[in-house]
């Protein structure tokens, strides 16, 4: 069902595969207060994504349990340590990004994936985060070679892990839960498509350093 959710969802895709804020970050044209904007969200939208997983945890049954833990921890062992590393190098700690209050798109994207995970089944809240796990594998792959002529090593730091065979054994074993669940290709739909557009927008937040919702201020 999953490589169905994304043949339906192709346009939205190929919008997030290549944003501006993408295309600039794998070359190495992205101005440093942009990735410096994102870093501080992505941080703070990185610990909702663990606590959402945590919720699915809490309903799941043993085997899918022990995937999602294995999952959860890559988060919050490695990619946090990852991220505090970046931070580090921009002259940020790990406290700079806690007191950074999320933006708007930030605090609904992790709103919504917390009330999937809560209110929903299980593979619903994973059918949340997988646009996220995903979309991240997809643009690595389609911007190597940009990658492989970036300028910027702080920028190539942080898209190599996007790169790497334990990412994409960990987009790989969500798909094959997802796959494997009960959920039609009617109610999985909705979701999968929200997130996809969240993410969209996250990227458009970054790059334009938007706080608030468009035109508020």
């Amino acid at each position: 069902m999953t490589a169905q959710l994304r043949a339906q969802a192709a346009p939205l895709w190929e919008a997030l595969v290549h944003h501006p804020f993408v295309v600039q970050l794998f070359t190495g044209q992205l101005p440093p207060e942009k990735f410096k904007f994102y870093l501080l969200q992505d941080y703070n939208y990185l610990v909702g994504l663990i606590r959402a997983l945590a919720l699915v945890m809490a309903k799941s049954e043993f085997g899918l349990l022990r995937e999602v833990l294995g999952v959860v921890q890559g988060l919050a062992i490695t990619e946090l340590r990852n991220y505090a590393d970046l931070l580090g190098a921009l002259g940020l700690k790990v406290e700079d990004a806690v007191r950074t209050p999320p933006s708007a798109v930030n605090a609904a994207y992790v709103d919504f994936m917390l009330a999937t995970a809560a209110l929903g089944t299980p593979h619903e809240g994973l059918l949340a985060v997988l646009p996220c796990f995903w979309s991240y594998q997809d643009i690595a792959e389609a911007h190597r070679e940009n990658l492989a002529r970036n300028p910027n090593p702080l920028y190539v730091r942080w898209a190599e892990s996007y790169l790497s065979e334990g990412y994409r054994t960990v987009v790989a074993q969500l798909r094959a839960a997802i796959d494997a669940s009960p959920l039609d290709f009617r109610a999985a739909w909705p979701i999968f498509a929200r997130a996809c557009h969240y993410e969209r927008w996250f990227w458009d937040m970054a790059y334009h350093l938007l706080e608030t919702w468009p035109g508020c201020g």
